[in-house]
């Protein structure tokens, strides 16, 4: 099936495609923002993924998104940045779909069960660290990357591990 064809906005759930050679069934909606909605889909092993299904309102913003993909991938190999797979996109339809690792936790839910209590010293040190080695990777690479838009709800974990995300501000 030709997902490309598809709006990005319904009609994906229990969806199978290929991307970089990776054949996954799509699952349930995580979250949704501007331009798109990141679902839970896994593997025929039953491996767990994020796809990111975005659809661009213009050119420009298509682009974009390719560019998001493009730094994503160079900074991805590091233990503190969500690793990317693949990217399926239609120039034409202007979508496209980001394959990358699932992270089933984030700090915005670490910080609302905490709320009353606040956090402790420990965990504010492993999530600032952790961010921060994330960050210093971006910056020690050729040319930089600049993410601009740490925040929040731009920082995951996966397997103990704070993860930055969201590279649609990066440069």
């Amino acid at each position: 099936m030709n997902l490309m064809n598809k709006p990005t906005g319904f009609g994906l759930t229990g969806t199978t495609l290929n991307i970089n050679n990776i054949n996954i069934t799509v699952g349930d909606k995580l979250a949704d923002g501007g331009y798109g909605i990141v679902y839970r889909c896994s593997d025929t092993s039953g491996k767990v993924y994020a796809l990111k299904a975005l659809q661009a309102p213009d050119k420009e913003h298509y682009d974009a998104i390719l560019q998001e993909y493009e730094i994503q991938k160079r900074c991805a190999n590091h233990p503190n940045i969500v690793n990317v797979f693949g990217m399926a996109s239609n120039q034409g339809t202007r979508q496209a779909m980001i394959l990358m690792e699932n992270c089933p936790d984030d700090l915005i839910k670490h910080i609302n069960s905490v709320f009353h209590q606040g956090f402790d010293d420990k965990t504010i040190i492993e999530v600032f660290t952790q961010v921060c080695e994330a960050v210093n990777h971006m910056h020690s690479l050729n040319p930089p990357v600049i993410h601009r838009d740490l925040k929040p709800e731009n920082v995951l974990r996966n397997n103990g591990l704070w993860k930055l995300c969201d590279f649609g501000s990066a440069t």
